[in-house]
């Protein structure tokens, strides 16, 4: 619809937005990927830090393409899970914590 794309009429997305994601010169997976660690980080323990993160990626242009499109999430917890963190920890953190990682989205 007018170059959108959406399976629930809620969630639109542009095809540049799915594009972006992805982009290595753009980088903007890691944005993605820190902010979804960062939320994970503090869920079970500050909610209102976890609640200020999940409004900033609902914020994203991907947000609804990942909302809508679990293969883009799979793809982008795979991304993630073997991006280059310097902290191991966070890597942990995602690898014990995939089904909420995709519940982020």
């Amino acid at each position: 619809m007018n170059g959108q794309y959406s399976q629930d009429l809620d969630l639109f997305y542009k095809a540049e937005d799915a594009e972006q994601l992805f982009n290595v010169q753009t980088e903007k997976y890691k944005q993605i990927c820190t902010l979804a660690i960062d939320a994970l980080a503090v869920k079970s323990t500050n909610e209102k830090k976890f609640n200020e993160i999940s409004e900033q990626l609902t914020e994203q242009n991907v947000f609804n393409y990942l909302s809508e499109k679990k293969a883009a999430r799979d793809t982008l917890y795979n991304v993630c899970l073997f991006a280059h963190f310097e902290d191991e920890s966070k890597r942990t953190l995602l690898h014990d914590n995939r089904e909420t990682f995709n519940s982020l989205f």
